[in-house]
């Protein structure tokens, strides 16, 4: 089975593993602090905060930027926390669509909702590890700018790591990303020095010494064991990405004459270094996404839908956004299938998917009666 995401850990990671759990302390332990400080060299920026995963990143950041008193603006195309943990700390939340050909937000309509405001924070999503064309945001407007790089991790945009342009970036290290530790986990990267201590504290429990607390804070602290992983992933992570950039390139390649049925996402240039956590195409005619969801389940192809249903339309969101239109993000959720392209992927097994979906358009199996009936179940799926 071809599968979307797979993680198989370095040898060295176990080993570091098993020297961490005999020879470090468990919660906080040299490995948290030394995967915090190679980590924020990687970026490129002064200071990381390690963090049980990506959601609770996104809290303890909205929470230090003082997202309580602001409008949280943000993309509508992308995975719920983006916007839930600001929806959670009782802020207020309004979203932006998205660009045609990558799916990241559009910059222009930031610029338009904040310029010459001061009460909203941004959040640019790097989806599917395509940059956000950040420095149009940065240069227009004068709020806290705050980089999900959930998807991102090593992709480049004019020379500088995606999360070394924001006031924060958060990325998170699940399993399905482009590296891992080995189960939940994330990093908070900044350049701000009194926003990086506020942070210390509040995953730590408003802590700034043993018994002393200062603020309210919650426990949200990566395991040392964990963090010993992180620092052998983030070794591989630029060989594993070159692999992806690889597998993307090949899929171009080998996909570029079905122009009439699917359209591809783009490929590196020297202004924009995508990571692909997936590779995005989308179909040409809606219908033809569930039949060829179907089609490639039945090869052994396991392929995704990222994201269904935007946010806008989601049941926590959807009666405040009755009346909003975010047509191109709702394009994109009709449309688009994700397909696998990690780096434990081989030559010949992307060779594979690219040519059962050649197979599958020109044996025209989107017209059998029976695969469009497996094709509604596999849309069914997705709900």
């Amino acid at each position: 089975m071809i599968n979307v995401a797979t993680q198989k850990l370095p040898k060295e990671a176990i080993n570091e593993l098993l020297n961490r759990l005999t020879d470090d302390r468990w919660v906080l332990g040299d490995a948290v602090i030394e995967f915090e400080e190679k980590f924020a060299k990687y970026i490129g920026t002064e200071y990381a905060v390690s963090i049980c995963n990506g959601t609770m990143g996104l809290l303890a950041v909205y929470e230090a930027l003082g997202i309580r008193k602001r409008t949280l603006i943000t993309t509508t195309y992308t995975f719920i926390a983006t916007a839930s943990v600001a929806t959670f700390l009782g802020a207020k939340v309004d979203f932006v669509d998205v660009l045609y050909d990558n799916a990241c937000l559009n910059p222009e309509e930031v610029v338009k909702k904040v310029w010459k405001k001061n009460n909203y924070i941004v959040t640019v999503v790097h989806i599917f590890g395509y940059p956000v064309r950040i420095d149009e945001i940065i240069d227009n407007v004068t709020v806290p700018i705050v980089e999900d790089c959930a998807q991102a991790h090593g992709a480049i945009y004019k020379n500088k790591k995606v999360g070394s342009f924001g006031d924060a970036a958060v990325f998170s290290f699940y399993p399905s990303k482009n590296m891992t530790v080995a189960g939940d986990g994330g990093m908070i990267v900044t350049n701000d020095e009194k926003l990086y201590r506020k942070l210390l504290m509040l995953r730590d429990n408003g802590r700034i010494s043993k018994y002393t607390h200062k603020i309210a804070g919650l426990n949200l602290r990566l395991n040392t064991i964990n963090a010993a992983i992180g620092l052998v992933e983030l070794k591989y992570l630029d060989k594993w990405n070159e692999i992806r950039r690889t597998h993307v390139t090949n899929y171009y390649r080998l996909l570029k004459n079905l122009k009439d049925y699917i359209e591809l996402g783009p490929l590196p240039s020297k202004i924009s270094i995508p990571v692909y956590n997936t590779y995005p195409i989308k179909v040409k005619k809606v219908e033809h996404r569930g039949i060829l969801g179907a089609w490639l389940k039945s090869k052994g192809i396991n392929v995704a839908v990222y994201y269904p249903l935007p946010l806008h339309k989601q049941p926590l969101y959807e009666k405040y956004f009755t009346n909003k239109k975010y047509p191109v993000a709702e394009d994109w959720s009709k449309r688009v299938i994700n397909l696998p392209c990690h780096q434990f992927l081989s030559s010949s097994d992307i060779k594979y998917v690219a040519n059962s979906i050649i197979e599958f358009f020109e044996k025209e199996i989107y017209k059998d009666k029976y695969w469009k009936q497996k094709g509604i179940i596999w849309e069914q799926s997705l709900k």
